[in-house]
């Protein structure tokens, strides 16, 4: 089943529902997630930064894909808090974000406000995260 194919670090129970067997109730025993806090927080960052962006390295399709959402999510937010120094269009805020995302800040639009510093700061993080993702996807392609 699915939350099996997970690998969750901490118990899951399935309950089968006493009005239905068709339909089943899916609940994560508490209790035992805060003495596996550390192995939570572990798999949460295998989970995001290795198996749903690149699935271990071996998957380029998904690291675009991984880019490209980023970059959207980011350029939305820009255009949505108006965190940049000029009124801009989506088009303008989608290249605001890949050049900051690519860490190379032209210097012809900035951030203002301390929204738009904080949203920044966290797209050239995020971006040179993945950029180090890439190498290692593109390294695993040649060594093989």
């Amino acid at each position: 089943t699915w939350w099996q194919k997970l690998r969750l670090p901490f118990p899951v129970r399935v309950q089968q529902s006493a009005d239905t067997s068709r339909w089943r109730r899916l609940w994560i025993a508490l209790p035992h997630l805060p003495a596996k806090g550390p192995t939570a927080l572990a798999w949460l960052a295998d989970f995001l930064l290795l198996r749903m962006t690149t699935a271990y390295g071996t998957s380029l399709w998904r690291l675009a894909a991984t880019w490209i959402v980023l970059v959207g999510v980011f350029a939305g937010l820009h255009v949505t808090f108006q965190a940049l120094s000029e009124a801009v269009s989506v088009g303008q805020a989608f290249y605001f974000s890949v050049v900051t995302f690519t860490t190379l800040g032209f210097g012809d639009l900035w951030p203002i406000g301390s929204v738009g510093r904080i949203l920044a700061g966290l797209e050239a993080g995020l971006g040179g995260i993945t950029m180090a993702l890439t190498v290692l996807v593109i390294g695993r392609k040649f060594m093989r």
